[in-house]
């Protein structure tokens, strides 16, 4: 979405009392202070994420990593979680192998939360290596009807 469009999505989630909380603004500073967010998802090249840290001592930060050295790096910064993936098969990446077991083993040992990405959906959650301390996904929440939520929720509370 551009800007503006997303801004408009905010707002109208917010007036149907969506927590603002649970809002993260992904790599967009402009977004984050237009909106008076709390969190920033960075990717895992951004070169500005030390010094926002630094500016923004009250700002919750994650960003996305695709190994353990990454992960550990964002824990030494302070960071809030990280995202780490891809764990399984995934459209948006084509081609392009998943985290091998060894990768994620290393991965989920780290000390700050790591949260599971890529290809995660109902019929593979139940296959999620243990350690990861959450799931994000696009694909899965796409057109997702109620009780398949529910199944999810029931899933992860099996998982953890």
């Amino acid at each position: 979405m551009q800007r503006e469009q997303l801004e408009q999505w905010i707002e109208g989630l917010l007036r149907h009392d969506f927590p603002k909380y649970k809002l993260i603004a992904h790599h967009d500073l402009q977004l984050l202070e237009r909106q008076h967010l709390s969190a920033i998802h960075f990717k895992e090249s951004a070169e500005e994420l030390e010094s926002f840290i630094e500016t923004h001592p009250n700002i919750r930060v994650s960003q996305s990593t695709h190994s353990a050295a990454t992960i550990q790096q964002a824990a030494n910064l302070g960071l809030n979680f990280v995202l780490y993936g891809h764990i399984f098969p995934t459209k948006s990446k084509p081609g392009l192998a998943p985290r091998t077991a060894e990768e994620i083993r290393e991965a989920v040992v780290q000390p700050i939360p790591v949260v599971a990405l890529g290809g995660i959906a109902l019929t593979n959650i139940s296959q999620l290596p243990k350690g990861f301390a959450g799931i994000a996904a696009i694909s899965l929440f796409e057109n997702v009807t109620t009780s398949e939520i529910k199944a999810l929720r029931k899933e992860w509370s099996d998982y953890v």
